[in-house]
């Protein structure tokens, strides 16, 4: 957990909330508290310490998850599970960024964007309801492909900032017995060979670590990830390759990918045409007055952000550029969920800079 200290992080956040907690007499609230304290624990079991933080909020608790963001999923489904009856819950969760700090008493504490959002989320659902934020389910849903979860969206909801968050709910369909999966880091020396299956080409490592390297130029730290599970169910080179390809939502950004791993699989002829027909280079100048948010802006803010936020950031300028009628509110809208004052500054200069 050391390396996550004094620099601005990407983690998910879990925030759960016991309903009419301080209209209960003290007895009860000791009695609740300790009651969801057990819980949280036997929802943590798999989860490395060195991985999470807890953070008591009095009539609940924030839960957040430096690996993996399923971990923070699983948990949710297991505490809300556990308690389902005898206690009323509200649960959120959400992914952005933070920062480790050390309180007054010499604890570990977590500042940030992705706390604050958190309780946002928590604070629109309703007893025993389980939402999750926009650039959470963007991230977790591009990792699970499977049917273990039914993910509902609710629309925009405003929080008392006038801030607007995009919001779902979350049902298990796979019943009580979810446990957190074994934990993985990014390190492609992690990133362990499944078992083969009948008809399976054996992946050699030096190619899954090729193609984990430069995927990472597109989605970040969540490469290590997508890899593992893209390895575990290819039944062969072309059809890994394909399945990662399919995680980069930009076409040139696919396009660049496919080529630098020596892929054999065909891009279709009018993506092709699309890469032709779009500019690949920077504005060469940006008129924050009164330019409108074109990709080419909004590409130039996603590049920048996620030095940042990581694979968030895609999702952040998407909703910015929405909400915003010129560049400079857009720019405004985007460098406000930057919680490092330096990062944030630095964004806004080379969002206004001429090309060199």
């Amino acid at each position: 957990m050391s390396d996550f200290a004094f620099r601005t992080s990407i983690c998910s956040v879990i925030f759960v909330d016991i309903v009419d907690y301080s209209k209960a007499a003290v007895d009860r609230q000791v009695s609740m508290k300790a009651v969801l304290n057990d819980a949280i624990l036997a929802g943590l079991a798999n989860a490395p310490e060195d991985e999470r933080i807890v953070l008591d909020s009095g009539d609940g608790a924030a839960i957040c998850f430096f690996g993996d963001p399923e971990d923070a999923l699983f948990a949710a489904t297991s505490i809300t599970g556990e308690l389902r009856g005898k206690l009323r819950l509200r649960t959120g969760i959400n992914l952005g960024p933070v920062k480790i700090v050390t309180d007054l008493n010499g604890n570990r504490n977590v500042i940030g964007d992705a706390i604050n959002v958190a309780q946002r989320i928590m604070s629109f659902a309703g007893e025993d309801e389980l939402l999750i934020s926009r650039p959470y389910f963007e991230v977790v849903s591009c990792l699970r492909d499977d049917n273990t979860f039914a993910f509902q969206p609710l629309g925009t909801r405003k929080d008392k900032h006038i801030r607007e968050h995009e919001v779902y709910s979350v049902a298990p369909k796979a019943g009580p017995s979810l446990r957190l999966e074994e934990p993985v880091d990014a390190d492609a020396s992690d990133i362990l060979p499944p078992p083969l299956l009948e008809g399976q080409t054996q992946l050699s490592d030096a190619f899954v670590e090729k193609c984990r390297v430069h995927l990472s130029k597109s989605v970040g730290p969540l490469s290590g990830l997508l890899v593992k599970k893209a390895r575990e169910g290819a039944l062969s080179e072309e059809k890994f390759v394909k399945g990662l390809a399919d995680k980069i939502a930009s076409p040139q950004e696919r396009h660049a990918f496919l080529a630098a791993v020596n892929s054999v699989v065909v891009v279709p002829e009018a993506e092709i045409f699309e890469l032709h027909q779009r500019e690949d280079g920077e504005p060469q100048h940006v008129d924050v007055q009164h330019g409108a948010v074109d990709e080419a802006v909004k590409k130039r803010a996603t590049q920048l952000l996620a030095l940042t936020m990581g694979p968030i950031a895609s999702s952040v300028v998407n909703r910015a550029a929405k909400n915003a009628d010129n560049v400079e509110t857009f720019i405004a809208q985007v460098s406000g969920q930057i919680a490092d004052t330096p990062e944030r500054d630095g964004f806004i200069d080379a969002m206004k800079r001429r090309k060199s």
